[in-house]
């Protein structure tokens, strides 16, 4: 694949499967990623919108072995999982450390301080 062209001819977009495929990949990876992202975040918070994130490992690994015809390696899918139960119990962690500190912090607000007094 050659990435320098000397011929400015080939630089220009056409309307043909290229054009098509610019599009939809913009709009797929660009826009609609970046819109369901902050949808989720908005309803959900920010826990809920890394814990997809491991989903594109195994979404590369899956489309580069049927379209690109990779093979799979045994260590890969090791390191793979690996990586992924990882980054699962790191966020787990994390949302269970934000309940507990909410609980904790809310706490004392509830209770009545008129003895005091």
């Amino acid at each position: 694949m050659r990435v320098f062209v000397p011929d400015l001819e080939s630089w220009k977009l056409r309307l043909d499967v290229v054009l098509a495929t610019i599009l939809y990949m913009g709009f797929t990876s660009g826009f609609f990623n970046v819109v369901v992202q902050i949808w989720v975040l908005r309803v959900k918070g920010p826990v809920y919108v890394a814990m997809f994130k491991p989903l594109t490992i195994v979404i590369a690994v899956f489309m580069g072995v049927l379209i690109l015809g990779d093979s799979l390696q045994l260590g890969s899918v090791l390191g793979g999982c690996i990586i992924t139960i990882g980054f699962y119990v790191v966020v787990w962690g994390k949302a269970k450390e934000d309940n507990e500190s909410a609980l904790t912090i809310s706490a004392p607000l509830l209770e009545s301080h008129e003895e005091d007094f």
